[in-house]
């Protein structure tokens, strides 16, 4: 996964590994409201939630694959937080969605239990 969008990075001639990506989403969630009707799309708010959703389990699930790399979760949350997701999980709260919410605050809960994780390798010196 990180390998593919490595190389969408390079083809865009990107310094960030998730700039481009992030900026696509906080730029779709800033034209909500600003949608009116489309020829074909019933409910273009319910297809930005649906996008929404989509972008908050992607996200996870690439922070939380390295299951047993601690160092790599961090390294990829770090990225994900210098291009921008705390202020687009913060506009994404204003969906007022259950789904997305729960979504955030599995980001912000892994993101709490691997710096205190991390915390505790440097205490002990990385000794388990």
């Amino acid at each position: 996964m990180l390998y593919a969008i490595d190389h969408v990075m390079r083809d865009r001639l990107e310094n960030g590994r998730f700039d481009s990506s992030m900026r696509a989403v906080e730029m779709s969630i800033g034209y909500r409201g600003n949608m009116g009707s489309h020829p074909g799309v019933s409910n273009p708010e319910f297809l930005l939630k649906e996008y929404v959703i989509s972008t908050l389990f992607l996200t996870n699930m690439i922070v939380d694959a390295p299951e047993e790399d601690l160092q790599l979760r961090c390294h990829i949350r770090v990225q994900l937080v210098s291009c921008g997701i705390k202020r687009i999980l913060f506009k994404m709260e204003a969906f007022n969605y259950d789904v997305i919410d729960k979504q955030i605050e599995k980001f912000i809960e892994s993101e709490a239990v691997d710096k205190e994780e991390l915390l505790g390798e440097e205490t002990d010196g990385g000794h388990s």
